[in-house]
């Protein structure tokens, strides 16, 4: 976690849902740097419909 507050980044995302971690996927790739925060679980919902 301090080197996450201690770099200065391009984009920053809050939520890390299957959008969010779509659209930083998206960022980073172009060549964005990322920080992306989730306060439960990166992805749960996709995980979720997959299991259903």
């Amino acid at each position: 976690m301090s080197e996450i507050k201690s770099k200065i980044y391009m984009t920053f995302f809050i939520g890390g849902g299957v959008n969010g971690v779509a659209i930083a996927r998206d960022a980073s790739g172009r060549g964005f740097s990322v920080a992306l925060a989730e306060m439960n679980e990166f992805a749960k919902t996709a995980d979720d419909i997959l299991w259903c």
